[in-house]
């Protein structure tokens, strides 16, 4: 059986540069459930940038391995576009990404849970070191948020973005993981 972390928020969030044309205005609103959002406004033409929740301060045994992770996402959105919800690892200058999930929101205020224990966002897991307990105590190890590209035009609202860990101490790698 796996430990698991208490849920964390993100210290930090930011825009990724180069990932597209449209800052998150207020980024750093992520950092606590206050409903004071971080913004995406899409004007239909440019690509919004992804949105990292960063600086979670997990503090899990340099010995284990990471089974699963679980995303909660606080916000809503005023247009037909949604938001996906993955994690990044930082590794060697840029970032390994995992699958991408789509949050599903409404244009009310919604928490939205996704992930589990035994899932990784399908991350490269040809490459082990990515999922090592030093990778995700680091405080790059980040929660993405980004906006689905289809068409249409409208904002979405991002309020808290948190985290949280499933662990095996001197465990084996898990051999089912699902996104």
């Amino acid at each position: 059986m796996a430990n698991v972390t208490a849920w964390k928020l993100c210290t930090v969030g930011v825009n990724q540069p180069s990932t597209g044309d449209i800052d998150w205005v207020n980024p750093g609103n992520i950092t606590a459930t206050d409903t004071t959002y971080a913004v995406a406004t899409d004007n239909g033409v440019d690509i919004v940038k992804i949105l990292h929740g960063k600086g979670f301060g997990f503090n899990v045994p340099a010995t284990a391995t990471i089974v699963g992770i679980e995303t909660r996402v606080s916000g809503y959105k005023t247009s037909d576009k949604d938001l996906s919800v993955s994690i990044a690892i930082e590794s060697g200058g840029g970032y390994t990404y995992g699958t991408p999930v789509y949050l599903g929101f409404t244009g009310s205020y919604q928490t939205i849970v996704k992930g589990g224990a035994t899932n990784l966002f399908n991350l490269n897991l040809t490459n082990p070191e990515l999922i090592t307990a030093a990778k995700f105590n680091d405080a790059e190890f980040s929660v993405v948020v980004w906006q689905v590209p289809i068409a249409g035009t409208g904002e979405q609202f991002a309020d808290s973005v948190e985290a949280r860990l499933y662990y095996q101490v001197n465990g084996p790698f898990p051999t089912h993981f699902n996104s």
